[in-house]
């Protein structure tokens, strides 16, 4: 209808303008890409002819018989059906045949085999593989014993279930997970070889539980066994005759004398180091005491016969015997050891008395008898003797009248009484204005002291101009 339409336009116009249409397919010339061929014309159909037919500037786009093509990406010969177009020529990299469903894989295509029931690729493109997995365990139901099991394929771990998990052929065999380990019982002592084991889901013949059998050749050898005084370890603790049932007791011998003492003993099937079978020892600290010892003058009971001589007690219990260097063993405070006092007694026992006591005192040289000494030559002694006395105080022992007890006189020039001061002459006079009197030291003229009469203390008085006048007119002691 377009067409006629079309016709009809251009004849109408044609009819009015008087235009040319030299192939009279209604189209004037001028509208007319080829005018000479009523085949060709604007409303023509394009064909696959190489000529533009409906005159729109192309050839052959969009022709009514062009034929359908298909993108070969993987050019495997089949194109995918979601990328196809009309073409009169079928371009490079199509083909006309469909049905790829990857065209990025050349052995994807609807012609490829598909017999690989491991392989879950869609080879030929009908929508079906071989490949099976129910169990979604990553092994393909040609290849897993149970697949409608997740926990049963190939590469599990056996356990002891009574199901064959590893697809072995074989249920619970050796090394399945929560199997027991048995340990081999050569000798039948129910005590297995820790060497030789196996792991079980059920017992096997000639194994037993427990793997602590130390030799699993002897029978009397095990871990329930008793020690004996054999050189073996029977109870398998690693020891050999230690705690034997049949071993000896041994006593330690503390002072290496021979004889041991009941304070400290050990079993054993031979004596140890330091160890005796004698238990006779009165003292295991003493090497000098043991049964047939010869007795000692040291307090001990050497012989170990249970009694000490008398001499040997101390029989003031001050440590030292009357047998050896106690003096006197009746009084505590006499010994060897004790110190020597000023009381008339041998207190050391050195034979001497009061010699070096440590309780004497100081006494110095009194040459002149004035019951005071001087302070060096300092002899120590217990009691104070002739020509010598406890003070050291005198500062002349040439002279019996010079002491600290002595009267000092004055302007003698003397120290008489040892004070360290030599007492001069003394000069008296009177204040013109108030007649005191006035002690005044010769030597050096200062005003020693005031007194009304001789000894009294007075306060001084000045004169009125302040200065002091002393009028010499006496002198006395």
């Amino acid at each position: 209808m377009r067409t006629l339409f079309i016709a009809s336009l251009l004849i109408a116009s044609t009819a009015c303008r008087k235009d040319a249409d030299v192939d009279e397919d209604g189209v004037p010339d001028w509208a007319d890409c080829n005018d000479t061929d009523a085949e060709v014309g604007p409303g023509q159909v394009e064909l696959c002819n190489g000529v533009d037919d409906n005159c729109d500037g192309e050839i052959d786009n969009a022709a009514s018989d062009a034929t359908m093509v298909y993108a070969d990406g993987d050019g495997d010969g089949s194109g995918y059906v979601g990328a196809s177009l009309q073409a009169c020529e079928v371009p490079a990299g199509y083909v006309e045949v469909a049905g790829d469903c990857d065209d990025t894989d050349a052995n994807v295509h609807p012609n490829a085999a598909e017999d690989d029931c491991t392989d879950p690729t869609d080879y030929n493109c009908d929508g079906s593989v071989g490949y099976a997995n129910a169990d979604g365990d990553d092994f393909p139901a040609c290849e897993d014993c149970d697949d409608a099991s997740a926990a049963v394929h190939p590469d599990a771990q056996e356990v002891c279930d009574s199901v064959d998990n590893n697809c072995d052929g074989a249920v619970d065999e050796d090394g399945a997970e929560g199997g027991t380990a048995w340990y081999l019982d050569k000798d039948s002592d129910t005590y297995g070889d820790a060497a030789n084991s196996v792991i079980a889901c059920a017992q096997p013949t000639g194994y037993v539980a427990d793997g602590t059998d130390c030799d699993d050749l002897a029978v009397a050898v095990n871990p329930g066994a008793d020690e004996v005084c054999n050189s073996t370890d029977d109870d398998c603790d690693g020891l050999t005759d230690n705690d034997a049932t049949d071993a000896t007791t041994w006593y330690a011998d503390l002072d290496g004398d021979g004889s041991g003492g009941d304070q400290f003993s050990a079993p054993g099937c031979d004596a140890p180091a330091g160890y005796v079978a004698a238990s006779d020892d009165c003292d295991d600290l003493d090497a000098q005491s043991y049964p047939s010892a010869a007795e000692l003058c040291d307090g001990a009971d050497n012989d170990c016969d249970g009694t000490l001589p008398t001499d040997e007690a101390d029989g003031d219990a001050d440590g030292f015997l009357g047998c050896s260097d106690d003096c006197d063993d009746s009084d505590g405070n006499v010994h060897p050891a004790a110190a020597e006092l000023c009381n008339g007694a041998d207190d050391d026992c050195n034979g001497a008395v009061d010699d070096d006591a440590v309780d004497q005192m100081p006494f110095y040289p009194d040459a002149d008898g004035d019951g005071h000494g001087f302070s060096y030559g300092a002899l120590m002694f217990c009691e104070a003797s002739t020509g010598w006395s406890a003070a050291s105080n005198d500062c002349d022992d040439g002279a019996a009248d010079i002491n600290p007890s002595a009267d000092e006189i004055p302007g003698n020039g003397i120290d008489d009484d040892c004070d360290g001061i030599v007492t001069p002459f003394t000069v008296y006079g009177v204040d013109r204005y108030s007649g005191e009197l006035w002690a005044v030291n010769v030597e050096t003229g200062e005003v020693v002291w005031t007194a009304a009469g001789l000894g009294e203390m007075i306060d001084v008085v000045l004169a009125p101009d302040n200065s002091l006048y002393v009028s010499v007119f006496s002198t006395g002691a």
